[in-house]
């Protein structure tokens, strides 16, 4: 059985590349703390949905290495200083 592939232009301009999808094994995502001078605090993460790699040929000057694609969501929870939080309709 024939490999799905697909079609991935890495950027304007660039040229196309057929790519196969890769098997996403396991995963190590961590949390990125960003802290706001409003004195909020973000924890951000990337989630990797999807990973495809090119077949028809590698990325330009780099040794034969192919082009990598990922679909990747990014996770944000904010943790919200009491002092830049709106009023409800019921704390009114």
């Amino acid at each position: 059985m024939a490999e799905k592939t697909y079609k991935h232009i890495p950027a304007p301009g660039a040229d196309e590349y057929t790519m196969v999808p890769v098997e996403i094994e396991k995963t190590e995502e961590q949390w990125t703390r960003v802290f706001l001078s409003d004195g909020t605090t973000l924890k951000i993460r990337p989630v990797v949905a999807k990973a495809g790699r090119s077949i028809d040929r590698p990325v330009p000057n780099s040794g034969g290495e192919p082009v990598y694609h990922v679909q990747v969501h990014v996770m944000v929870v904010a943790d919200v200083a009491e002092s830049v939080r709106f009023k409800t309709d019921d704390e009114k």
